[in-house]
Parts: C-alpha cells; structure tokens; sequence
C-alpha cells in the first residue's frame, strides 16, 4: 500500500480507513515506512528533472518487493507512476509498473473485494467523478458500481455535460487559488440545488479541497473520500 501525500499528511485517518477495508478482506498488506512523494506536484508544474529522485527512489524502493499489487488509492499519483515514470527513464524496463501498479478503486472492484464488506447505508450521496480517476486512470464504473451495491443508498452524479471538475488540479489550486475556489463553489452549488447534503470522491485531493471551500463559504455539507464512506458503511 503506497499512502500519497495528501492522505499521509492531511487526511491521515483516510488511510486507517483503507487499513480497515483490507483487514476486513483478508488482504495481507503491508506500508514501506521509507516512502516519498511519488514526484507529481513538480512534475505538473514542468519540474520534470527536479521529479526524477522521487520517481526513482518509488521505484528502487517497490522494485524488488515480493507482492501482487502495489495500491494507490489517488487517481493522480497512479497515473503519475504507471504512465510518466517510463518517459522519466526511456532506457529503463518499467513494464512491472503497469503490471502490479493499481489504484485502489480499480483494485477493490477487480478483485470484488467490496462485496466482502456487507455495505448498508440509509440516505442519499452524490459522487462526485475525480478529473484525474476518470480522464487519465479510466476508472468511472468501478467506484459507482461499489457504491451502487451498498443496501439502502440512493445514488446520484451529475450528467456528462454536468461534470465539471473540483477546482483543485494540485499546483493548479496554488497558481490560481480565486478560480479554483470559484470552481469548487460552482461545484457545490450545484450539489446543495439538487438538495444533497452528503457528497463522496474517489480521490482524496478533491475531497480536501471541496471540504475546504464548503467551510469557507459555510455550506453544511458532509464529506467522503471513498475508502472512509466504504469502511463507514461496512460497520
């Protein structure tokens, strides 16, 4: 189990959660305590030199572990691993990236591990589709198809035309903090007009920055990254 930054240092509990969900699965795990950031913010920004010790420490660290999966549970640090670390080291075989590299959205409902939870809950959410989980992992239907199976839960998601993009985008938010908060304000808007009031991401980055501008503007809305409403509703 990889942790990406924003759930190690701002989101700590999300990753007890993950903890939780694969005890209850029977997965053996285990988390290298000597792991970094996987490069991404720099390498967003056109770092991409200043990227390269981060990808090759995640690589010499993960490289020879004896393991079936390595799990990411962030849409834009798997992407960063399985498809930008092979341009950083063109000379170098990163097949096994692409191989044992998952998101943890993927890997929960590939392995149909989330059908071992017995997921009750009663109320209604609104899941909100992650830019990079959905434009660069294509993962769209695993995260709705787990939480369309939780007994009691009414489900709703905006349209394709709809679905518009949190505000965060990482370095985005810091380079242009007045439209990424106008964006995420956008965002929640829409979701307090369809009158819900609890709202599930399937990456933590969006979760933090939607929970952040809801606080600021004062809207009484309850957040969820995907592992946390899981492992709530498996209780």
């Amino acid at each position: 189990m990889y942790v990406p930054c924003i759930i190690n240092h701002l989101m700590p509990d999300s990753a007890y959660s993950i903890i939780n969900i694969f005890k209850k699965c029977g997965v053996d795990f285990s988390v290298e305590e000597k792991q970094l950031c996987c490069g991404q913010p720099g390498y967003n920004m056109g770092f991409c030199e200043h990227s390269k010790p981060f990808a090759r420490k995640f690589i010499d660290l993960y490289k020879n572990l004896e393991c079936d999966y390595i799990v990411v549970p962030s849409g834009s640090c798997a992407a960063m691993i399985k498809h930008n670390y092979p341009g950083l080291f063109p000379a170098e075989n990163l097949k096994w990236l692409e191989e044992r590299v998952v998101e943890f959205n993927r890997f929960m409902y590939d392995n149909e591990l989330y059908l071992k939870l017995d997921l009750k809950y009663k109320g209604a959410i609104f899941y909100h589709k992650s830019c990079h989980l959905l434009n660069e992992m294509q993962i769209d239907r695993e995260p709705k198809e787990m939480l369309r199976s939780i007994k009691g839960l009414r489900l709703f998601e905006s349209e394709t035309h709809q679905n518009t993009c949190c505000g965060f985008g990482g370095a985005f938010s810091a380079a242009f903090d007045n439209l990424s908060i106008d964006i995420g304000i956008s965002k929640l808007e829409f979701v307090i007009e369809n009158r819900i009031s609890n709202i599930v991401a399937g990456d933590a980055g969006c979760i933090m920055h939607l929970k952040g501008v809801a606080a600021a503007r004062g809207y009484k809305l309850n957040f969820h990254y995907i592992a946390d409403f899981l492992d709530l509703c498996s209780n």
